[in-house]
């Protein structure tokens, strides 16, 4: 098995970033994990644009808002297990998502789950960094 729930389960405690990969595919993508309420809360407002190439990861929550931020995010729910449940592509500022089952949840930059190949399904996996 990979080590899905031992990153869940490190991100709970604050670990400040993860690598994540796709089970079966050479996917690398770098998150900055936001564990905390007051860190899930902050997320990227006051950003102007998402960070290229990496994620933020949301742990846990099930539901995320855009208020106040200045651009689009991919959105990709993940449960408990690690597997992908839905991925709500190039959600616009001031909308709100819900995906009931989720554990946590990773923002991207608009267009950057496609660009990855990440689909509903998916497993993913953590990696040490």
């Amino acid at each position: 098995m990979n080590r899905t729930m031992e990153g869940l389960a490190v991100a709970r405690r604050g670990a400040a970033f993860a690598l994540l990969g796709v089970e079966g595919r050479p996917v690398n993508l770098g998150v900055e994990v936001a564990g905390s309420v007051a860190q899930r809360l902050r997320g990227w407002l006051g950003r102007t644009q998402a960070p290229p190439e990496r994620g933020l990861w949301l742990v846990p929550c099930d539901a995320v808002h855009t208020m106040g931020m200045h651009f689009p995010v991919d959105l990709v729910f993940v449960d408990g297990g690690g597997r992908i449940r839905r991925i709500d592509a190039a959600v616009p500022p001031w909308r709100f998502r819900i995906c009931l089952g989720a554990h946590s949840v990773i923002e991207l930059a608009a267009g950057q789950a496609a660009r990855l190949g990440l689909s509903a399904g998916d497993c993913l996996e953590c990696r040490r960094v």
